[in-house]
């Protein structure tokens, strides 16, 4: 232990390479922990797509008057969990199912209905409106695909259990990080507690001397990461049309919010080694 700690020589290389290793993990760390945040945010943002799939289609009655329409319209936009309208035309439908079905049919011989396309904020609302609807005169069935509402749902939990695991990733990668700045205080904390007596002042001094370089650890390991996801993020709009990632610029501020956090932490809190801390008293 002598021989590493309690010399009170500065720039010794076997502890400035353990210094340096640390703030060589402190890089790797922070890209680590925008993945995190980054799997997150478009984690949460799939999940806000999925559910924006959610809908039922509501046939309407025989010649419905253009009034009951829109009143009906209206009565879906003041209902809660309700995202959004569509009104469909009879015609715009037998079009549709045509293209679908690469028929050619007449259309007066058409036997579609006029819709409304009623699109929701998740899939478990869609109860709760059909039964507003059973007793209303100008609809004439209400058309839902459980299997596929339910295969929504189930996408949906599993979308919204990874963003909290990356959530709690990011929050113990923070920590660790604090702890990171901590061990490298400690190593020139220790290597001259046998020369400057005064450990209040030994320990501020160490925080002092780490700051700088662990802060510029941080941003060096956003720069990497920030090369890194625009890279991959290039791959999927080449290779994976279905799902592109956010860009970059579009969670910046979630990123910067973590370094700030992480670096507000280190330059405001005092460093307790042995029960000393570097406050004044």
């Amino acid at each position: 232990m002598n021989k590493v700690f309690g010399l009170g020589k500065e720039n010794l290389k076997y502890v400035n390479r353990l210094k340096r290793r640390i703030f060589y993990c402190v890089i790797s760390l922070v890209i680590i922990l925008n993945i995190f945040i980054s799997a997150g945010l478009n984690l949460k943002k799939l999940s806000e797509i999925n559910l924006g799939k959610a809908f039922f289609v509501v046939d309407l009655q025989h010649n419905l008057e253009n009034s009951k329409k829109e009143e009906l319209e209206r009565m879906f936009w003041k209902m809660e969990g309700v995202r959004k309208v569509q009104y469909l035309s009879k015609e715009k439908s037998f079009q549709e199912l045509q293209r679908e079905l690469n028929i050619s049919i007449p259309m007066k011989d058409n036997p579609l209905t006029d819709s409304i396309v009623v699109y929701l904020t998740k899939t478990s609302d869609v109860e709760k409106i059909r039964e507003t609807l059973e007793d209303n005169e100008s609809v004439k069935e209400v058309f839902q695909d459980k299997g596929y509402l339910e295969h929504i749902q189930k996408n949906n939990g599993m979308y919204q259990t990874l963003t909290y695991v990356s959530a709690l990733g990011a929050v113990l990668i923070l920590g660790l990080l604090i702890f990171l700045f901590k061990a490298v205080s400690a190593l020139d904390f220790f290597n001259c507690i046998n020369v400057i007596s005064e450990d209040r002042y030994n320990l501020k001094r160490a925080k002092r001397r780490n700051l700088i370089p662990f802060t510029l650890s941080t941003f060096a390991g956003e720069l990497i990461f920030l090369n890194i996801y625009v890279y991959v993020r290039k791959i999927f709009i080449a290779y994976k049309s279905d799902f592109l990632l956010l860009a970059y610029w579009d969670t910046f501020l979630w990123h910067l919010l973590a370094l700030f956090i992480v670096n507000a932490v280190i330059w405001v809190l005092p460093i307790t080694i042995l029960g000393i801390d570097g406050e004044e008293e």
